[in-house]
């Protein structure tokens, strides 16, 4: 399971909001022991995090669990750049959209 949930939130490029990675594992009902059971997992390979333009917090796979030593973890063959606040590529991580914590900034990226 722990492999599953990581897998799913790399696939989403390290982020997930709750619900969309409990529908990825097919989870329907809330009271199962294995609903908790994945509730945990995610506790314990993700942090909640605000991130820009997102209402509520979302999913943070932690990075020593992305499985790439730079940018973010994606499925093989993916590619990615920083966005700027109106939706714009951008070449720099200077001119991304910001957001996060003083100690642990977030960049907001498209990956395809």
């Amino acid at each position: 399971l722990r492999e599953r949930v990581i897998d799913i939130l790399r696939q989403r490029g390290g982020q997930c909001g709750l619900s969309g990675a409990i529908a990825a594992l097919g989870l329907q009902h809330r009271r199962s022991t294995l609903w908790a059971l994945a509730v945990a997992v995610l506790k314990e390979v993700a942090a909640p995090q605000r991130v820009p333009r997102e209402d509520r917090p979302v999913l943070m796979l932690k990075p020593e669990l992305w499985g790439a030593s730079e940018g973010p973890p994606l499925p093989q063959g993916s590619s990615w750049c920083y966005l700027d606040a109106s939706g714009a590529p951008v070449r720099h991580r200077d001119s991304a959209e910001r957001g996060g914590e003083a100690d642990a900034l977030l960049f907001r990226i498209r990956f395809r």
